[in-house]
């Protein structure tokens, strides 16, 4: 917890909002993963949406938990984020894409 004891007060924006492809490419390889501290979490939300399960938007939302070796990485983040943006990540995870991604964790609000 922070110094306010707040979760959302610990949260930072690492970019501006992404409205374009060429924008989702800059912030994709521009923002260095590899370098995130253990335990430190990373957050794909649509615009407005806050990672916190207080926002209404998300009273019936979850989260997946990924273990993947540390080397790979930076390219799972890419793909999981390719997959979310071009709705394709939950049919993967419901098995619909030959169960090639799996959740080490999953989490369910509702």
């Amino acid at each position: 917890m922070s110094e306010d004891g707040s979760y959302s007060a610990k949260l930072d924006r690492l970019g501006d909002p992404i409205t374009s492809v060429q924008e989702f490419w800059r912030y994709n390889n521009n923002t260095p993963v590899e370098h995130i501290k253990m335990r430190d979490s990373v957050y794909l939300f649509k615009q407005g949406y806050k990672p916190i399960w207080e926002d209404r938007r998300n009273i019936s939302g979850g989260s997946w938990t990924f273990r993947v070796p540390k080397e790979k990485g930076p390219d799972f983040w890419t793909r999981v984020q390719l997959m979310a943006i071009g709705e394709k990540l939950q049919a993967c995870l419901d098995g619909g894409m030959d169960n090639k991604i799996h959740p080490s964790c999953c989490t369910f609000r509702g």
